[in-house]
């Protein structure tokens, strides 16, 4: 049985340096669960990054790959400030993250993120605990600025870890291919198709769960790094959450229960928290909403365009890379499908996609590949074939044939 704590290769957070700035990090001392040992406010290696400099002054991380750690940090003087400039190059994803540690008996420190001076900070952290947690997700590739103060004049030292090393949306097994889940509605049995980019490499059975509950979506929501699976059930409206290890189900978490007209379309972060959320669609009157979340918890529910009854939600995702989670519409009557493009929580504009026969059904959206791209699976409902649609962004590129499986499975990605 795989397990991700086992399969995933343990790598040093401390990335080959970059001759400019990274050069400058040694030494370069792990995270560890013990106190800090900082003990004196003093100016810090960068200190010219802050102060009157400003952010024209700021450090310049570079291109972040991985998970990086930068500590030996100070806010040494109530007049101190640290700027950080750093680039990604993919979409931020949920989990992706920069977290702060310091004691905040010594002195509170926030943090803010911009992706233009002149305008407000696009994340904030002014908690009173022990570190702030800056979210990327949602985050488009480009150029942001980090800034850190200290909180009402305050001095301490801290450490930052920037974590962007996490699994794929629906990699249950830690191998960086995106896996799936497979759900046989005679019986209630659920298993995984493991895969390496489009090829299958096993079987991994999962717990029965009884037939009236249909397989509906994969997410992590309690953010530990494993995929979970959404079950709702078609009777009573009832929705949870079948909380994974790996391969493993560790527990349960209920959802508010919501009424049958209503089916899941897909999860995604759409309001850039770090937290995934779920889309319904009332399949009655062709309203659309999104559930969201806060880990387990629902927070609050967004309204979003009616969207007439004879199209259904095929897949959530990032299609166009522009950091914002994208809805992807096929039209059961002929086959049609067309991306509800996102700007956060708000429809932007439409992008129509390549017709496919309406034999086929959506299953769902993940990078297959590993090109950085969402692509789009589609099951033949009629002959159990199965087919990813290729993609670049909002054009298709090609098709990968998968392995056949009897109709009597659903499946999801």
């Amino acid at each position: 049985m795989f397990h991700r704590k086992a399969a995933r290769t343990q790598r040093d957070l401390r990335p080959a340096p970059a001759p400019s700035f990274l050069e400058q990090l040694e030494p370069r001392v792990l995270l560890s669960s013990s106190v800090l040992s900082i003990s004196e406010n003093t100016p810090d290696r960068f200190e010219a990054n802050g102060g009157n400099g400003g952010p024209q002054s700021a450090t310049q991380l570079g291109t972040l790959t991985g998970d990086t750690f930068v500590g030996d940090l100070s806010i040494h003087d109530a007049a101190d400030e640290d700027w950080f400039k750093f680039t990604i190059t993919e979409p931020g994803e949920p989990g992706q993250q920069i977290k702060l540690f310091f004691d905040n008996a010594s002195g509170d420190i926030d943090a803010k993120i911009f992706d233009d001076l002149q305008q407000p900070a696009i994340r904030s952290g002014n908690s009173s605990t022990n570190n702030e947690t800056l979210s990327l997700s949602g985050l488009a590739p480009g150029e942001y600025v980090l800034a850190v103060i200290g909180a009402q004049f305050a001095t301490n030292d801290y450490e930052m870890q920037f974590t962007l090393d996490v699994p794929r949306q629906s990699d249950f097994d830690g191998n960086g291919s995106s896996d799936i889940v497979f759900r046989d509605t005679s019986t209630g049995k659920n298993t995984l198709m493991l895969m390496n980019g489009t090829t299958r490499i096993g079987w991994a059975a999962l717990p029965t769960v009884a037939t009236q509950w249909k397989l509906a979506g994969i997410a992590d929501f309690d953010t530990d790094g494993d995929p979970d699976i959404i079950f709702r059930n078609t009777s009573n409206g009832e929705n949870t959450i079948m909380l994974m290890d790996g391969t493993t189900r560790t527990g349960w978490s209920a959802l508010p229960t919501i009424s049958t007209d209503w089916t899941v379309g897909g999860t995604g972060d759409f309001d850039g928290d770090g937290d995934y959320d779920i889309v319904f669609r009332n399949k009655v009157n062709g309203k659309n909403t999104i559930m969201v979340l806060d880990g387990t918890q629902r927070l609050t529910y967004r309204a979003l365009p009616t969207v007439v009854t004879q199209w259904a939600i095929g897949g959530v995702g990032d299609l166009n890379r522009d950091g914002d989670v994208d809805i992807i519409f096929r039209n059961q009557n002929n086959g049609s499908n067309t991306v509800m493009v996102m700007d956060g929580l708000q429809r932007e504009t439409w992008s129509g996609l390549p017709r496919v026969t309406n034999n086929w059904a959506i299953g769902g959206i993940a990078d297959f590949n590993a090109d950085g791209q969402r692509d789009i699976f589609f099951r033949n409902q009629s002959n159990g074939e199965n087919t990813v649609m290729r993609m670049n962004g909002l054009n298709r590129v090609g098709w990968s044939a998968l392995p056949t499986v009897t109709t009597v499975w659903t499946a999801r990605v």
